[in-house]
């Protein structure tokens, strides 16, 4: 009787499966991707075999399950009940899921990725690495010299420049950094496309470093020594690694800086070293740069120091001065020092971009809203124009521009509590387009089926709205290798679009945590990157943006690599 109910079990299951993969859209063959084939394959040939499940690949297939799930946006077009689809797609993925990672749980361990590599002095190692990989991404340089300028960037030089005042819109310690270099090229030669070059080697140089030393901590805790080859070429070799070095965004300095926390932090933990004062300074420093370099970076480290202490008291304790430190440098910094320098901070329509492209698709999409909401939602924005805006779906900013075009942000956080009440009563009246429009808005981060999306620009933005700027966009490199640069990054292009997503990055990340926590490892370099996310998905500005991510994609192969090394261990 036990056989027959479990058989029947399977045959539910496999149902339930096939049942999800139409909905997913999947069942089409010009559309179901080689790996959720091969991945179809593997669940198929496992229900020929008898499956254990526990409470750690339950919990992440059942992660996993909400995300691919919610993350669909295609659910729409089919003519049945939206909750029944769901329902159907979530069972199915979970049992896809659970099978996945009982297979992942039951032979990570075979995988050896250690070897004794020689000795080698870690100045050597990183002086050759940097001089090789500041070569393989020279020719950049020279195509897109002084650097890619980009509206952001074109920001920050009017502030240099003094075309605009100062604001911490784009965190104003970034917008320094260029100055320091901006300013010296100009005092050397009087030319402001030197200036924008020496901060362009800068960065160049900061991402040299960062991933050399990066590869020479995997290469002196003892990783095989083609893997940390392997790593070494995804950082040189790969055309978005390169064109991000030439690229002026706080992005990429924040994100080298995630990547050497993570690193440290691993280093640290994996060969149990002190606490000394040469490694509480460097916590300090890398700390401080973590929550000025980005916006966001500021709450993601908040919410690391309250996942670090709940999780790792004894631990925490030992560096409680420099986390305060750290904040009070930063608190100090971004209050008392900007406000006395008389910068800008943030307006407050910034920090609330999820609402208010919650409220602008229900405007878009006609839904339950009273003339008394509508007119207050009109004496700060031009209705019209949000009914007639399609890219808000995806994008915040139109509706951001809207309200800033009124001047109406003194007014609007005077009224905070009234607008508060507003987003609350539409939620409740039109949960489900405030549903859709959360996806809209945050499943390119979590959902590997999203579509596509810009990651990188080649230009130089020397004028806008703010005045010109005296640069120039000058090709150094000759034509031949300007093209086989421009095919390098066709041919990433295609091999991100049609096998890769952002959201890659992220499950790499959670497959890492998964096989960490089996092996009763350190989880607390992960709490990083996974708090960086968990801002994206509460004030993220736009849909799918490779930036916002790139932490992320340079972190996940090295968690990967530390959760398969051997000898973790627990520090709780």
């Amino acid at each position: 009787m036990g056989c027959e109910n479990m058989k029947y079990k399977k045959i539910i299951e496999i149902i339930l499966i096939m049942l999800m993969f139409y909905f997913m859209s999947f069942i089409s063959l010009s559309n179901i991707s080689p790996y959720l084939s091969l991945i179809l394959i593997i669940i198929l040939y496992q229900y020929t075999k008898n499956f254990k499940n526990n409470k750690r690949i339950t919990i992440i297939s059942l992660i996993f399950s909400l995300m691919f799930t919610i993350g669909n946006l295609d659910i729409n077009k089919f003519n049945f009940n939206e909750l029944m689809i769901l329902i159907i797609e979530y069972l199915g993925w979970y049992y896809i899921l659970r099978r996945l990672f009982y297979i992942l749980e039951k032979n990570y361990h075979k995988i050896n990725i250690d070897s004794q590599n020689k000795k080698i002095s870690m100045k050597k190692f990183i002086s050759i690495s940097m001089i090789i990989g500041f070569l393989f991404y020279l020719p950049y340089l020279l195509k897109l010299y002084p650097g890619v300028v980009s509206y952001d960037s074109y920001e920050q030089l009017s502030q240099i420049v003094g075309n605009i005042s100062y604001s911490n819109h784009h965190p104003v310690l970034h917008t320094l950094i260029i100055k320091i270099f901006y300013d010296l090229g100009n005092l050397l030669t009087g030319n402001s496309n030197i200036g924008l070059l020496l901060y362009t080697i800068f960065q160049m140089i900061v991402a040299c470093f960062t991933f050399s030393f990066t590869t020479y901590i995997l290469y002196k805790n003892n990783i095989n020594k083609y893997i940390v080859l392997f790593i070494w070429l995804f950082f040189f070799i790969t055309p978005y690694n390169a064109i991000y070095s030439v690229t002026i965004w706080k992005d990429i300095l924040f994100s080298y800086i995630v990547l050497l926390t993570t690193i440290f932090l691993w280093n640290h933990y994996h060969n149990q070293l002190e606490w000394n004062n040469k490694n509480k300074i460097i916590f300090i420093f890398l700390s401080i740069l973590i929550c000025l370099l980005r916006s966001n970076g500021f709450y993601a480290y908040i919410i690391f120091v309250i996942l670090f202490y709940l999780l790792y008291k004894k631990e925490f304790q030992k560096i409680i001065i420099p986390i305060i430190i750290s904040l009070s440098v930063v608190l100090i910094f971004k209050y008392p020092v900007l406000s006395l320098l008389k910068v800008k901070q943030p307006d407050f329509v910034e920090s609330i971009s999820i609402p208010l492209q919650q409220v602008g698709y229900v405007l878009r999409k006609d839904g339950n809203i009273t003339d008394e909401e509508l007119n207050l939602i009109s004496k700060i924005a031009d209705i019209n124009e949000i009914k007639n805006d399609e890219t808000h779906f995806h994008i915040s900013n139109p509706i951001k521009d809207n309200i800033r075009n009124h001047d109406v942000n003194h007014y609007l956080e005077s009224h905070k509590l009234d607008y508060l009440k507003l987003w609350i009563n539409l939620g409740i009246k039109n949960i489900k387009l405030y549903k859709d429009a959360y996806v809209l808005q945050t499943s390119g981060y979590y959902y590997h089926n999203y579509g596509r999306y810009w990651v990188y620009l080649k230009g130089l933005q020397n004028d806008g709205y703010a005045g010109k700027l005296d640069i120039e966009r000058h090709e150094l490199l000759p034509e031949f290798l300007s093209r086989y640069i421009d095919f390098k990054l066709e041919i990433n292009d295609f091999i991100h679009y049609n096998f890769g997503s952002l959201a890659i990055s992220l499950y790499l990340i959670l497959i890492s945590l998964f096989i960490t926590i089996n092996k009763k490892g350190n989880i607390l370099i992960y709490i990083m990157p996974l708090s960086i996310f968990i801002t994206l998905l509460i004030a993220t500005p736009v849909a799918c943006e490779f930036r916002y991510v790139y932490s992320l994609y340079l972190t996940a192969p090295i968690f990967l690599i530390m959760s398969l090394k051997r000898g973790e261990v627990n520090e709780k």
